[in-house]
Formats: structure tokens, C-alpha cells, sequence
């Protein structure tokens, strides 16, 4: 059976040779369509007022509001200048503070620019006042949600005058972090010092905490989920996990359990690594800059899926077990070293943030326990049907093989796009 499927294999390579074309077309306008766009949000509450700074991308203000009048692909300052009455009116309709029942009046500043990440961005300050002590001072967001699902809005706020509660003490200043996307789009800060010590203020915390924790670790899910770098480079290390392990120990096969431990190695090895480097980013003690880390990340993607495609030998065969423990040490280390790259890929989705010392660490922690999870969710989804057609000449010659050759085409256009800015590949 199985020659018979080897001669069809091979009168059909010119057949396969077409599909992986046609999937490599597929795939790369998979990847020039996700284009996420950030948003970034700074509060400042006092006893009856609050200051806010909204950070977005002129390029994303430019696709929902045709700034570039010239329609050159150049949007000059003038041009933004004259359409600020325009950017204005679209923002205040779709952010919105209240403070309990009574909505806030948003007063604008002048229109300013700020540089996010080599990305330009406009920068609106707004004041408001509240006729009340502030208590409970809620946010809505829902800009640019009709132009990228994708968008997300990382905002950092601080209750910076504290107010007295009776006859007690000032409350020190509190600060609060949060994540909007379209699905949550709305967060409720409870000043601190209005509730302090009471059980209801108590149970406000421990919800708004866990509120929180929620967004981050949804947002962490969904950074796996749609970034398509760091799916590529897992596919390119588990495809070949299913045999790899025994071919080198000489067996004939793995077992399911072998092969589980064998991907839980590279997994752990992987998360532990960028682990170390999503907390070195995001508190600030190394940031490289974002175009070298995706360079390094494509090339990290491109060596893990070329690898695949040479053949394996059998430490075995040779008599000695000494090059089997110094391959798993080079097991290890690839998805180790590599896993230190990616971290700090995964901070360019904290570190714009702004926060520091303590206010990093939930975050963090939600954030990277999201990332695991959508990581080992990948994984169940990708195990069981690569482990179920390890011995067919499919998985041998088609998957394995074309996977890796596709995994490999993706991440070298990839590489070129970002060594050269060559702007093809925006993701």
C-alpha cells in the first residue's frame, strides 16, 4: 500500500508544487491583511477633574478619516491641522467618561504628535470637570473599532489627589491598568480614597481586579492567536516532534507519551525563555528596537523550519549516547535561545504602556499566563493529527517536508521585509 502511495506521490508532485505556490500566495495575504493597530490612553483624576491623552497612529486616523486630502500617501502637518475640527468630532463621539450618572464634558488642547515605536502618532490631550467629587469614573472606548477589530486600547490611569473621608487621613494616590478591545470595551476606576477600608470598596477592588486580570489574560490569548510569527515558528518546531525524538534514539517509532514530553520540553523551554525577556522589556532594564527584534524573530522562524527539512541521523547507530544528550541539550537550546527573541516581540504589545515598578507586575503576569495558554491550546489543536500520520508517507513527504518549505518561503519573505523596510509584509 504504502509503494502504491509513493508512486501516486510522485506523479503528482507537479500537482503539490502548485498547491504550496498557491498557499504561499494565501498565506502571505493572510499576513499583509492583519494589520492590529494600538491605541494609548493616559488618565489623570484629582478630586473633580481629569486629564487625558489619547495616542493613535495617523496612519490607522488616516483609513477611517481620509486625512490625507492630497491623497499623495504623504499626510503633511497642514493637512492634519485642517482637519483636526473633523478628528475632534470623531473622537469625543466615541469616548465618553462619566462619573457615576453624570457624563463629563471633554475639553480638547491642541493637536501635538508623539513617536510610538517608530510609529507616528496623533496625540489629543483633553480636561474635564466634574459638578461631583469624583467616585466612580467610567471610560468608553470605541474608537477605530470599525476599521481593525484587532485594535486594542492600553490605558494607564492614576488617582493622583487623593481626597479625605471625613475626619480621616489622605488616601495615598492609586493606579489602575486596563485593556479595551471591541468585545470590552468600557472600564470603571473606583477612587480609593472615597471607599477606603469599607466592605463594599473591597468587594469593588477584588472585581475590578479580577476585571483586569480578565482583559490582559484574554489579550494575551489573542496576541498568540493572531500573531502569526510566533504560531510559524511553533509549527516549525512541533512537526517534527512526533518522530525526531526516536529516529535519533534509533527507534523505529514514538510513542504518544514520548512525543508529548518531547514537545512539553520545547514548550517549556520556549516559555521559560521568553519569559525572562517579556520582563526584561517591559520593565525597562533592555528594550532593543522593535525592527531588529522582528529581523531576529523571521530568522528565528526561517533556521527552526530549513532544519526540518534535513535528515535526521541516529545517535544509535554509532554506539555512543553521548551525541543523544548533547542533541537534547541543542533541542533545548534552539526553542531556549530563540524563545529569548521573542520575548521581547511579546513586549511590544506591553511596553507602549508606560507603567512602572509595581504597576507592571499584574499585567505581566495575566498577560504571560494568556500567552501560555493560547500557546498549549495551539499545541492540543496541532499534536494529535501530526502524531496520527507520523507514519504515513503524507506526513514523511507532505507534511513535514512541504510544511516545513512553506513555514520557510513565509519567514524568508518575512526577513527580507523587515532587514530592508521593505513595508510588503506588515504584520
Amino acid at each position: 500500500m504504502n509503494a502504491v502511495i509513493s508512486r501516486l506521490w510522485a506523479r503528482t508532485r507537479w500537482l503539490h508544487r502548485v498547491l504550496i505556490l498557491i498557499l504561499v500566495l494565501g498565506l502571505t495575504g493572510a499576513v499583509q491583511a492583519h494589520r492590529p493597530s494600538d491605541g494609548w490612553l493616559q488618565l489623570t483624576v484629582t478630586n473633580q477633574s481629569v486629564t487625558l491623552q489619547l495616542d493613535l497612529a495617523l496612519k490607522d486616523l488616516d483609513a477611517v478619516l481620509g486625512l490625507d486630502t492630497s491623497d499623495d500617501g504623504k499626510l503633511t502637518w497642514g493637512e492634519l491641522r485642517r482637519r483636526e475640527p473633523d478628528l475632534l468630532e470623531y473622537l469625543t463621539r466615541r469616548l465618553t467618561l462619566t462619573n457615576a450618572t453624570e457624563r463629563l464634558r471633554l475639553v480638547p488642547e491642541p493637536l501635538r504628535l508623539i513617536n510610538h515605536e517608530e510609529v507616528m502618532c496623533a496625540s489629543l490631550f483633553f480636561t474635564a470637570e466634574a459638578g461631583a467629587p469624583l467616585t466612580n469614573l467610567t471610560l468608553t472606548y470605541r474608537c477605530l473599532f470599525e476599521l481593525d477589530p484587532q485594535h486594542r486600547a492600553l490605558i494607564q490611569a492614576l488617582w493622583a489627589g487623593a481626597l479625605v473621608s471625613g475626619d480621616g487621613p489622605a488616601v495615598s494616590a492609586a493606579g489602575f491598568t486596563a485593556l479595551l478591545s471591541p468585545g470590552s470595551p468600557s472600564v470603571t476606576f473606583v477612587n480609593p480614597s472615597v471607599t477606603a477600608g469599607s466592605p463594599a470598596a473591597g468587594a469593588t477592588a477584588i472585581q475590578g481586579a479580577g476585571q483586569a486580570f480578565g482583559q490582559f489574560f484574554r489579550e494575551g490569548i489573542h496576541h498568540i492567536w493572531t500573531g502569526y510569527d510566533h504560531l510559524l515558528f511553533l509549527a516549525a518546531l512541533l512537526l517534527p516532534a512526533v518522530r525526531r525524538r526516536a529516529a535519533l534514539a534509533g527507534c523505529a517509532d514514538t510513542t504518544l507519551a514520548e512525543a508529548v514530553k518531547g514537545v512539553l520540553l520545547v514548550v517549556t523551554a520556549f516559555t521559560v525563555a521568553h519569559s525572562l525577556t517579556l520582563a526584561v522589556a517591559v520593565f525597562g532594564i533592555a528594550r532593543p528596537p522593535s525592527r531588529l527584534i522582528e529581523s531576529l524573530i523571521a530568522g528565528s522562524v526561517l533556521v527552526a523550519a530549513v532544519r526540518n527539512l534535513r535528515p535526521v541521523r541516529s545517535p544509535a547507530s554509532d554506539g555512543n549516547a553521548a551525541p543523544s544528550r548533547r542533541w537534547i541539550g541543542w533541542e533545548i537550546g534552539i526553542p531556549f535561545g530563540f524563545g529569548l527573541i521573542h520575548g521581547f516581540g511579546f513586549a511590544n504589545a506591553l511596553g507602549e504602556l508606560g507603567l512602572s515598578g509595581a504597576g507592571l507586575i499584574f499585567p505581566l503576569i495575566a498577560f504571560n499566563l494568556g500567552v501560555e495558554t493560547g500557546q498549549l491550546a495551539a499545541v492540543a489543536v496541532f499534536l494529535p493529527p501530526v502524531f496520527a500520520l507520523r507514519r504515513t508517507v503524507w506526513y514523511r513527504r507532505g507534511l513535514l517536508p512541504v510544511g516545513s518549505a512553506l513555514i520557510a518561503v513565509i519567514a524568508a519573505a518575512w526577513l527580507l521585509d523587515r532587514v530592508f523596510a521593505l513595508g510588503f509584509m506588515n504584520f
